[in-house]
């Protein structure tokens, strides 16, 4: 419970802060730590995180939101 707790925010669509970049797709399926690379956009991780808590996948959540809040 206190992971979704932890990504719950990310569960909830903001502007504040977002960055427009057109050449993302909307959707991202959920993967797995090991599999993200340093060149990959914020707002890509987030749907990541977001795609991982919807799978009910919590632990790659948590994992990818780590690396995206760092």
């Amino acid at each position: 419970m206190r992971q979704l707790a932890l990504i719950s925010p990310l569960l909830i669509p903001t502007l504040v802060g977002a960055q427009a970049n057109g050449d993302l797709p909307r959707e991202f399926g959920c993967i797995a730590r090991d599999e993200l690379s340093n060149d990959m956009h914020p707002s890509k991780l987030a749907r990541i995180v977001r795609a991982c808590a919807t799978e009910q996948r919590y632990d790659d959540a948590v994992k990818v939101y780590y690396t995206y809040s760092s």
